[in-house]
Parts: C-alpha cells; structure tokens; sequence
C-alpha cells in the first residue's frame, strides 16, 4: 500500500510539472481510466479543475462510462458540474438522469449526499434543472432534510424552487396520513418518517421564512400561490387537532409569505388576493386571525416602493378589507355592546364580545393607523376618523403623534451619523450651482415645481435639479433611495421648506390627490388627528393636558418660522395659563435654538414673568461638540425683557455661568440690573486661569452696590488681585480683629518687614524669646510663685532634665498659648 501512495503521488507530481496539453493527455490515459483505480481517479479530477484543462467536458465523460463508474466518481462530476457554472444545462443534463436509474438504487442515497453537500453551501445555481432534482432526491430515505435544506437556501431559479418545494409538501402532507412507525425499520418507514418530519411546527416555519431571501416577484403568481395554498392546508391542519398554539405560530409565517402576493406591476389584481384569503380565514379561522392578515398587510405594504398614487390605490383596497372586517366576522350589535346590553350573557359569550372588541380597536388603533401613517388623502384619513369610537379617538390621535415623533426622532439621528460623510458626496457635472436659475428668493413654500435627479445616495439623500440656482433635497425614505437614478425625471414636486442662511431647498413627492410620502405623511396625518380632536369642543375640554402634549411633540421638530402657524391646531384662543404650559412642555423636549427663541418671545408678551423663568432653558443649548453654547442674543433678549418689566434675572447656574464668552461677561458687567452684575463676577471668577483678574472685575470693586461691590472685592482678593487702596484698609482690619489673613496680606507683611503678633499682644522679640524659654516676665513670675499656672517656665533648666524632655514641655506651653485661628493648623 505504501509503494501504491508513492507512486500515484510521483504520477501526480510529475504530470503538474508538463505543459497543458500534455497534461491533458496524460490525465487521460494514465489516471483516468477505470483500471487506474478510484484513488487515481479521483486525483485526476480534481487535476482537471486546479490545472484548468481543456475541454474538461469530455474528460468527465470519458470517466462517467454513462454512469456506470464508482459511486465516488459519480458524486464527485455531479458536483462539479452543479457547481461550475461554465457548461450549457442541455449538455449536462444526462449526468443528472443517474438518479432515476433503478440499478443504482444501493448507491443513489450516497451519490445524492456528495452532491448535496456541495449545493448547500452554494447559494446561487446556474442549472435551471437543479430544483426538480432536488425534489426527487428528497423522496429517497435519509436524503430528505438535505435535499430541503439546500432548496431552502437557494436563491435563484425562484419559480423552479418554489415549484419544487410545493411538491415535496405535497408528499409531505400525504406521510403524515400514514403510520410510519409501524415500519421504522425499513427503508420505506425511514422515508415516511423523514416526510412526515418536514411537516413539523419548526420545519414549516423555516421553509416560510426561507422566502424572504428570494425574490419572489419574480416567480410565477400561479406557482406561488401553490406554494401558499399547501402551507394554508397545514394551517386547517393543526386547527382540526385543535393546536392552536402550533396554528397561530404557523399563521404568522403563512400570512407573511401570502402578503408578498401583492406586487406593484399587478394593482387590479390585489382586491381578488385580499377576499381569497379573507374567506379562507373566515371559513375556519378564528377572529384574531383577521387581525394577523391586517397586520401582515401593513408591514408589506410601505416595502412595495409604490409611487402616491399606487399608494392612494393600495391604501383604498386596504380601507375596503378593514371595513368588510368591522362589518362582518368582528362587528358587534347593539345588545352585545356594553352599554347597551338588555340581558345578562353567559360568560363564554361575554368573552367572545370582549375579545371581538379587543380586535376592533386593534385593528382601529394599530393596523389601519399605520397604514394612513405612510400618507394618504384626506378622504381617507375622515373614514378612519369617523369609524374611530369615541372612547379612542385620543388614543388614536396619540399613536399617528408617536408614529411620527419616532420617524423624526430616528431621521435626526441617521442625520447627524452621515453629516460627516456630505463632503464625500459625488459632484454632479454641471455642480451644485446652475447658473441662470431661479432665485431662492423668488421661490415660495408650497409651489409645484418639476426637475431632473442629479445626485442620489444612501448617506446624502436624493437631490434634484428644479430649475433653482441651487438643487433641491428630495425627502424620502432612506430605504428608498435606489429607486431614484441620476437624469430621471420628476413631476408634482412641492417646495416644503426654505433656508436662506445655508442655502437649502428640502422637496416633497405628492400624488394627485395631495397625498405625502415618507415623514411628511406621517407629519401631516399628526396634525390631521390633532386637529380632529381639537374641533370638537367637548373633547377638547375633557383631554386639553393630553392634547398639549401631543401638539409639543409635533412642534418640537418644525422650524422656528412655522410656530405660531402650529398654534392654530389648537383651536380656539388659548388662556394664559395653556400658553405658559404648551411653552414649558415644548421646551422639555429640547427643540432646536431659534424655535426655543421663537416659543419664549411669543410667550413674553402673554406672561413676561414666566418667559423669564424659562429662559435659562433657551440657555442651555448644546453645541455640535456636546457643550453649552450660549448666544449674546439670547442674553441681551433676557436683560431687555427684564429692563422693559422690572423683572429680576433668574438665577443662573454655575455651570452655566462658566460657559460665558467675554462679550457676554461685559453685556452682564455693564447691565442696569444687579442681579446681571452678580452673574458676570460669578463668571469671571469662574473663567479666570491664571494671571491678575479681569478689567471688569477691578470696575465692579468700586459698584454703587453694596452687594455687588463686596461680591466683586471678595472674588478680586481669591483671584490674587492686589494694590487697591480698599484692599490696604480690608487687610489692616482682618488683622486688627484677629481673623486669619490672606495670602496677600502675608505677602505684603513679608514685603514690609511687619512682623504677627501674638493674641497677648507680645512684640516679636518677646515672642521669640518666649520661644526660647528667655521671657523676663515668666521669670518674674516663677519667682512670684505663679509662673507654673500664667507663665511660662523659662528659668535656667537643671541639669538633670534632659534636652528632649525640656524642649517637648516648652513647645506643649507654646502651642496653648498660640491664638485660636492658629491651633488648627
């Protein structure tokens, strides 16, 4: 055996080392032949591919002997040829009938497991005939699981997959009828066993959620919906065993899988699609399946990339579903309503309303609002309005205000992520700029206008030539920008916003019906059902706090010029009181600068006092970088307002006060208010590093307040000012009443020579004498007998006290008498 592996490995070796075409001839007459053996063969054909030979075809002809080759050989061309890619499907079409032949059926489960292998890993086929193979070789014993697996993972040939695994469903569906248990022993149990297990809970959802990958506009409706119809059988299955756990964890998916029926080249035929599955459900469905399909329908909707009037047709057909729904398997009669019933109900019936009330305000609340939330008509928007109950119509108008808070809340975000990639942005040829058009100026929010996609991209947007002197931004979604290319032409058009300062113009696409796309729709529906309930006078009294906040959400993200425009949602005047609330709520939500500056003007005039104590809000603004920012308007607007209605300054923070710039400072230095002058010397001292302290400070010293001047002096002395006349009295009295003194007056004692006195009043040379144990009065005093108890004993020590004694004793004696400003120290 081992001079059997030299040699093939010398053959090999040495075949690798010729020229191509004497490589080929001796792959073919010395390794390939049947004589060879299957170990050289198999060498050979794997030659074939590293050392790109010629007509490889004829070689794996010349081995495969019309099939009648070893099982090793045949798996191993199948898979070479189901994954090359390079040979024309008629040609190598009859390599694949090795499967139905009946005197290979010992070796066509192991030939099957080596080609599959290799298709499992391969997500993309080049041989349309692969699927119905497939679909043969998931009936043979042990082969099933694989033979799915790889159909499952295929994502090309979309209608031939489809097509195949209908039919494996099929027999699939038929085991499940049998008992394969009785025979699990043999092949045929094995088989059954293995069909019977596709049709599993687990395995059902992984074949539907498969579909996803695929492009399934792409296959054939008729086919497609083959497919659906096996799944939906499963579904009636698992209800009459009375599964409802298994049947709403495969409805789920199902229902998934049925929504992509709905394509946009075929918009007459969606209505046919929603009633077929609609009375499939209704037959044995239960009431919370409906709601399953609504809501199946909403999600797949918005990802049909359909234009507004596509939208306005599919928003028409889903109003008809959802209304035949209210009417029909989940309407409610009067007696079953709660209010209105007559009679007592058994308490399984009485659950059954519950639950069927339940689904309508589901299917209100939920479904049919998030469908409108994507745009739609004003037509549209009053049905959903009007079959709305009373006890939900708040909760309606909060869910469109929270859909599209969400929506802007994230577009902000997605916002400042691609802020640092706009100057990556690709050029246009003709540029941003076209000379000879039309003045930003001369352009008006709400104009129709038309113009041609010059730009468009995920991180930037799309952008269009209107005929400006600057292109538009168009505003869609960020999922659709493919479907904008460079030089396509757009109509309806709507200038939605205009900034002169930075040039910009933001664009929106409408139908013919007015209708929005994208967050504009979901803006516009929020201001169509606060305005909804503010109309009405009794809801508007009974949920006014609800209603102040869900108009601050929908402001908190519109520009600043558009704020008193938004107070007409509102309705009728506002009182003092909801002005300063609708502010303040506003405000809690953080809007940008200007519009904060615009909410605390407007409220000024209603209550200048309380747009006074909101305005260190407008203060606290954050700069790109993440730190307080403070503008001189907003300062000098605050000192205004407080002048005009002798108001005082609120109090400002020390944080804040730290982020003053020097402008800012000099505005508060110089103000009438002395409450202004207290920030500004809380902000010197606060920027001050190093060096002597500000001009402002000094002048602030000499304030005709006495407040403000002693604030001023008291930061001039911490800050190490020095050599002011009242600075010379300030020290002289701190050291007359015994306080500690300053750095500065230390530093001036030392530059003058003066000396610290002791609290007794004893002059430094009888300070230091003391300190020495010399003091004549101590001396005095011993002699009087009193020295011990007022003096100190300063005599002449003796000599049998040792040094370290007599010192520790004296210094004990020292620190009692030491003033008490200094015992801490």
């Amino acid at each position: 055996a081992g001079r059997v592996k030299q040699a093939k490995e010398a053959v090999t070796k040495m075949i690798s080392q010729l020229s191509p075409p004497k490589a080929r001839s001796m792959i073919c007459k010395v390794i390939l032949p049947q004589k060879a053996g299957v170990g050289l063969q198999m060498a050979g054909l794997k030659m074939i591919v590293d050392l790109r030979v010629s007509e490889p075809l004829e070689l794996y002809r010349f081995v495969w002997q019309d099939g009648n080759c070893q099982r090793d050989v045949a798996g191993n061309i199948l898979s070479k040829l189901a994954t090359s890619g390079g040979f024309p499907p008629d040609d190598i079409r009859i390599f694949f009938d090795y499967f139905d032949r009946t005197d290979k059926m010992e070796d066509l489960p192991y030939v099957a497991e080596a080609l599959l292998d290799q298709l499992t890993q391969q997500t993309e086929w080049s041989l349309p005939f692969l699927p119905k193979v497939l679909a043969k070789l998931a009936l043979l014993p042990g082969i099933t699981s694989k033979s799915v697996s790889a159909l499952t993972n295929c994502t090309s040939n979309v209608t031939d997959v489809v097509a195949a695994l209908t039919q494996v469903l099929k027999a699939a569906r038929l085991a499940t009828r049998t008992c394969p248990e009785l025979n699990n022993k043999g092949t045929d149990g094995r088989l059954l066993a293995d069909l019977s297990a596709i049709m599993s809970l687990e395995s059902m959802q992984e074949i539907s959620n498969s579909m996803s990958n695929k492009r399934l506009e792409d296959c054939d409706s008729s086919i497609f919906r083959a497919f659906i119809i096996e799944l939906v059988r499963r579904w009636q299955d698992f209800l009459t065993a009375k599964d409802m756990s298994r049947a709403n964890g495969l409805l789920a998916c199902v229902l998934e899988v049925w929504a992509k029926l709905l394509t946009p080249d075929a918009p007459d035929s969606w209505p046919l699609m929603l009633q077929e599955m609609e009375s499939c459900l209704m037959n044995k469905g239960p009431d919370d399946s409906f709601c399953s399909m609504a809501g199946a329908l909403v999600r797949h909707a918005p990802t049909m990339s359909l234009g507004p009037d596509l939208w306005d047709s599919m928003v028409e057909t889903a109003r008809s579903f959802f209304v035949r729904l209210l009417d029909g398997p989940l309407a409610m009669s009067e007696d079953e309503q709660p209010l209105k019933r007559k009679y007592r109900r058994d308490e399984e019936l009485s659950e059954m309303h519950r639950n069927r009330q339940t689904l309508r305000e589901e299917l209100l609340l939920l479904h049919w609002r998030a469908l409108l939330s994507h745009g739609c008509s004003e037509h549209e928007a009053n049905e959903l309005f009007r079959r709305c109950p009373l006890d939900c119509k708040v909760q309606l108008a909060s869910n469109f205000v929270e859909a599209w808070y969400d929506q802007a809340e994230k577009q902000a975000a997605e916002s400042q992520a691609s802020a640092a990639a706009m100057f990556q942005q690709e050029k246009p040829e003709g540029g941003w700029y076209h000379k000879g058009g039309r003045c930003l100026s001369r352009i008006h929010v709400g104009e129709l206008v038309s113009g041609t996609v010059t730009n468009s991209s995920n991180a930037c947007g799309t952008f269009v030539d209107f005929g400006a002197e600057k292109d538009g931004r168009l505003q869609v979604p960020n999922a659709d920008w493919k479907m904008y290319r460079v030089g396509d032409r757009l109509e309806r058009l709507v200038v939605n916003r205009i900034n002169m300062e930075r040039g910009f113009v933001d664009l929106l696409i409408v139908g013919s019906r007015g209708q929005s796309v994208g967050l504009a729709a979901a803006k516009q529906m929020a201001q169509r059902a606060i305005k909804w309930i503010s109309d009405s006078q009794s809801l508007r009294a009974a949920y006014m706090p609800t209603l102040k906040k869900l108009w601050a959400k929908l402001v908190s993200y519109e520009p600043a010029d558009q704020f008193e425009a938004s107070l007409g949602l509102l309705g009728t005047p506002l009182s003092t009181k909801d002005c300063i609330c609708i502010v303040k709520t506003l405000i809690a939500h953080k809007p940008e600068t200007q519009l904060s500056r615009t909410a605390l003007q407007w409220l000024s005039k209603k209550d200048p006092a309380e747009a006074v104590l909101m305005w260190p809000h407008l203060l606290t603004q954050l700069d790109s970088h993440g730190k307080v920012f403070v503008e001189l308007e907003d300062v000098k607007l605050l000192l205004e307002l407080c002048a005009t209605h002798t108001l005082e300054l609120p109090e400002i923070p020390q944080v804040l006060a730290k982020s003053f710039s020097e402008p800012i400072l000099a505005l508060l230095s110089a103000s009438e208010l002395a409450e202004a002058r207290l920030v500004a010397i809380q902000g010197l001292r606060e920027t001050h590093c190093t060096g002597k302290p500000a001009a402002n400070l000094r002048q602030l010293c000499e304030d005709k307040n006495s407040i403000v001047r002693a604030a001023a002096r008291d930061s001039w002395v911490a800050l190490g000012g020095r050599g002011e006349p009242w600075q010379q009295e300030s020290g002289q009295q701190k050291e007359d009443d015994g306080r500690r003194p300053s750095r500065a007056i230390k530093r001036r004692r030392m530059q003058t020579g003066i000396k610290r006195s002791n609290k007794r009043g004893l002059s430094s040379d009888q300070e230091t004498e003391v300190s020495r144990g010399r003091s004549t009065e101590a001396s005095r005093g011993r002699s009087r007998g009193k020295g011990r108890r007022r003096g100190l004993s300063v005599s002449r020590r003796p000599r049998s006290i040792s040094p370290r004694r007599e010192c520790r004793r004296i210094r004990s004696e020292y620190r009692r008498r030491r003033p008490r400003w200094r015992r801490n120290d």
